[in-house]
């Protein structure tokens, strides 16, 4: 099988030899513009694809900074949020009576909270002494936001959260891994974080 590349070239050779001197200058020029321009065409796609893909390294690098600023913004609200929540007056009569009074200021207070933070989806106040029983939660059901029947708190006592938070030195911040919500042992529909 003959190559392609050699059978152009005899039909451009037998082209010199049977035409004009015009005609071969016009197809010696006509070869040399091809060239010319293949040539720019392909230092050009090769430098664009270089900026290209450097432009969009930069780009790539830039939007990855913007997320790890936006994260830490957001982490670092949870934490002022986290420390109003512990010195609430509300908590702090209730963590001094016990008395179930104080649990429905405590309640309502958290329910302005969820109202006030529409990032957050419940709070949950659960009790160290008895091994983990949630002691009160409000929560948002679609656009209402509520408080759980005393009925319907759960025992959290055996999920990773509680059990490291509890290990920490009094008065830290213990950010737990981001998971899906779990009610009953099973994950709440809608999926929640």
């Amino acid at each position: 099988m003959i190559p392609l590349w050699f059978i152009i070239w005899l039909k451009i050779w037998s082209l010199f030899q049977t035409n004009s001197l015009i005609f071969k200058n016009a197809i010696v020029y006509f070869i040399l513009f091809l060239v010319g321009i293949s040539t720019i065409s392909f230092l050009l796609l090769r430098d664009s694809s270089k900026e290209i893909i450097e432009g969009s390294e930069i780009q790539l690098q830039h939007f990855g900074e913007l997320i790890q600023l936006k994260f830490n913004e957001q982490i670092n609200a949870v934490k002022e949020d986290l420390e109003f929540l512990s010195e609430n007056p509300a908590l702090l009569n209730y963590l001094k009576t016990g008395k179930d009074a104080d649990l429905v200021k405590l309640n309502e207070s958290h329910l302005a909270i969820l109202r006030a933070k529409k990032d957050y989806s419940q709070i949950r106040f659960i009790g160290l002494s008895n091994l983990g029983k949630e002691l009160s939660r409000v929560e948002r059901n679609g656009d209402r936001t509520i408080i759980v029947s005393g009925d319907s708190l759960q025992q959290k006592g055996n999920r990773p959260y509680f059990q490291q938070s509890t290990q920490l030195p009094k008065d830290s911040i213990f950010i737990g891994k981001i998971d899906l919500n779990k009610e009953y042992g099973k994950i709440s529909d809608p999926k929640v974080p």
